[in-house]
């Protein structure tokens, strides 16, 4: 018994430091914790204030001038780096806190474990640096294998690496037929709009990468370059290839053997994506990035081509590489068939449509600018006549008062200066009181509206008296084609005075008469040759209208 007691007498002050020391871990942890959720609310405030101070500062490299956000975020420290700093700072202030308190309180067992805590405090903050520095270097790491895995394992094991080289003069044709035999990426160099274009170089990567430049090539080389181009036994990848379709035909060059388009595939696989450019791509599909070219055509936007070296044999190897992916994307959702029987085609249809254009009659329009410049300008004294007096038809805010205040009409839709004076509104409240002022403020409108039309469609006149508009494949997840530069699908026909417009199409020299045409019912057609349904084939076959059937049936 007696050496039981000595035993636990030893024992005690063991286990009494034991559970000090637990203590001040538990400690420890509840601090942190604590001091965690209050660095997250200060973090806020700190981050906004770096980023104010670091934004107004004029760096000489623009590429510089980035808040404290973007710089961590470069170098892998995530998004909200400023919670490091806030967690750090928030733990210096709660231990100043602490200690004054317990001197205040006069608490010796409080002052006594904030001094062990300060002992252990060197070993926490190394810890934690190394965690977070294990952490930064992990991710760093992480990333660079991903982006290795995405670049090196992709179909046909194409690597992102290429050799540029520079084909002798008289060798084209050997530098083509041993680089360029399988599938090569095809980047014109060039100016390209309205129809036509110009061809500077084009940089290719096959095996290997070159850039051939169109001005100096001799007759040898010129002629090798003609037969790869033309030749149908050559596939090849472009990215938006509409435009240089039509520069390459102002060389008198046709293009054969074109069986990847990286835009229209990348649509195809999701029509509702917001951007198809090149860089975009690259990064989706690809996890790198490239210098944005000018190379690639945007949603409703002209096409100018690639006009510098920089970054252009990363783009064509960047085609490149897309087209295995893309290639293998549409393969797996069945729809390689769709690019290669109707896309691809119908790019070359839209390709020619826009070089040939269609024919305008300039005096046609000019004759109705003139009359609608005299509608505007009788609205618009008549309705000064209405309320008495002149003022601003095109200014919401004098709008509201003459409608609401002067002529006491029925408030519209409240916004934040007011009440909405939009088209939609003001129709809805002539409806409703068919007031003759609204009849000439809508007139006025609507005479505005068609003279822009006329005016943006006489702009568009070429030099051969046609106008070249650009059809977009890629604006319209339904399928639909765009027209852009001038936009041909808002011509007006509801009123004569639309329909006016209209005649300024003309067929033109060479050709006799303009055919509108335009699918009846398509979707109900579709269905019909889809199901086989015997009474609606019939109904289309004859003539009679399918709904008429459908809901004889029913």
């Amino acid at each position: 018994m007696g050496t039981w007691t000595s035993l636990m007498e030893k024992i005690t002050p063991a286990v009494k430091t034991a559970g000090m020391d637990l203590l001040i871990v538990f400690a420890h942890i509840c601090l942190a914790v604590f001091a965690l959720v209050v660095g997250l609310y200060i973090s806020r405030a700190v981050n906004t204030y770096i980023k104010k101070v670091l934004n107004k500062i004029d760096f000489d490299n623009r590429a510089s001038k980035i808040g404290i956000n973007e710089m961590c975020v470069r170098f892998g420290f995530g998004k909200s780096p400023t919670y490091v700093i806030a967690f750090v700072l928030s733990w210096v202030v709660m231990i100043v806190a602490i200690i004054y308190a317990a001197k205040a309180l006069n608490l010796n067992e409080v002052q006594v474990l904030l001094s062990r805590f300060l002992a252990f405090l060197p070993t926490i903050f190394i810890s934690l640096f190394i965690l977070f520095a294990g952490l930064v270097f992990g991710k760093f790491i992480g990333k660079i294998i991903e982006n290795s895995s995405k670049a090196n394992n992709l179909p046909g094991g194409v690597a992102v690496a290429r050799a540029v080289e520079t084909p002798r003069p008289g060798e084209l044709a050997k530098w083509l037929a041993s680089r360029c035999a399988d599938l090569t990426a095809v980047l014109p160099q060039g100016r390209w709009a309205g129809g036509s274009g110009e061809i500077d170089a084009l940089w290719l990567a096959g095996s290997a990468v070159a850039r051939v430049g169109v001005a100096g090539l001799n007759p040898a080389d010129e002629k090798a370059l003609v037969a790869w181009l033309e030749d149908p036994a050559r596939p090849k990848a472009m990215h938006a290839a509409k435009g240089p379709l039509e520069a390459f035909a102002d060389h008198g060059w046709h293009l054969a053997g074109l069986v990847m388009d990286t835009e229209l595939a990348a649509y195809l696989l999701a029509p509702d994506q917001r951007s198809f450019a090149l860089e975009a791509l690259t990064e989706q599909y690809l996890g790198r990035p490239i210098a944005s070219g000018q190379g690639d055509t945007l949603q409703a936007t002209l096409d100018f081509g690639d006009t510098g070296d920089d970054g252009a044999a990363d783009r064509v190897v960047a085609i490149l590489d897309l087209a295995e992916v893309l290639a293998a994307s549409l393969r797996s959702d069945g729809q390689a068939g769709l690019l290669a029987d109707l896309e691809l085609p119908v790019q070359r249809v839209l390709a020619g449509m826009e070089r040939v254009g269609v024919a305008a009659d300039a005096a046609v329009w000019q004759r109705l600018r003139d009359d609608l410049d005299d509608a505007v300008i009788t609205a618009e004294k008549a309705a000064f006549g209405i309320v008495g007096h002149e003022f601003n038809l095109s200014s919401p805010k004098q709008l509201q008062a003459i409608l609401f205040d002067d002529l006491k009409m029925p408030k519209t839709k409240k916004t934040k200066v007011g009440y909405t004076t939009d088209a939609a509104a003001l129709e809805a409240l002539y409806a409703t009181t068919e007031h003759p002022f609204l009849a000439q403020l809508l007139a006025h409108r609507d005479n505005i509206k068609l003279r822009q039309i006329v005016d943006a469609l006489m702009r568009a006149i070429a030099d051969d008296r046609r106008i070249h508009t650009t059809y977009i494949q890629t604006a319209a997840a339904t399928g639909r084609l765009s027209s852009a530069d001038p936009n041909l699908q808002n011509i007006p026909i509801r009123s004569d005075t639309g329909r006016r417009v209209r005649e300024g199409f003309v067929a033109g020299s060479g050709y006799e008469l303009l055919l509108s045409a335009d699918y009846s019912q398509i979707e109900m057609c579709v269905m019909a040759h889809v199901s086989g349904d015997p009474a609606l084939s019939e109904a289309y076959r004859s003539g009679v209208d399918c709904h008429t059937v459908t809901t004889a049936r029913d």
